[in-house]
């Protein structure tokens, strides 16, 4: 096990209910910063969301991290303000995006 510094997460794929609330992560882009690999990591491949921390496992060197919760959830409303200021810059935020 690891500290979450161990990946840098790109973008967060989070699956809303639909009044828009944070239910889960469906998937994490991130890069691992042990053999630099950039991956998707979903739940049914290097993702695994248990109690109040999301688990990640790089695909390629097998290096893991827990993340917790609500720095997920911190990460993701970021994400969300940097999208609003893109658009509003007339940028569409999937176009800088591999996702």
């Amino acid at each position: 096990m690891t500290t979450p510094t161990s990946f840098r997460i790109l973008r967060i794929h989070a699956l809303l209910r639909a009044n828009g609330i944070f239910e889960g992560v469906e998937a994490i882009t991130c890069r691992c910063q042990a053999c630099g690999k950039e991956s998707k990591l979903s739940r049914d491949s290097g993702l695994e969301e248990l109690p109040n921390v999301v688990q990640l496992t790089c695909p390629t060197c097998h290096q893991c991290a827990d993340v917790p919760t609500p720095r997920i959830w911190a990460e993701w409303a970021e994400q969300l303000r940097r999208d609003r200021m893109l658009v509003r810059a007339g940028i569409d935020p999937r176009d800088l995006y591999s996702s």
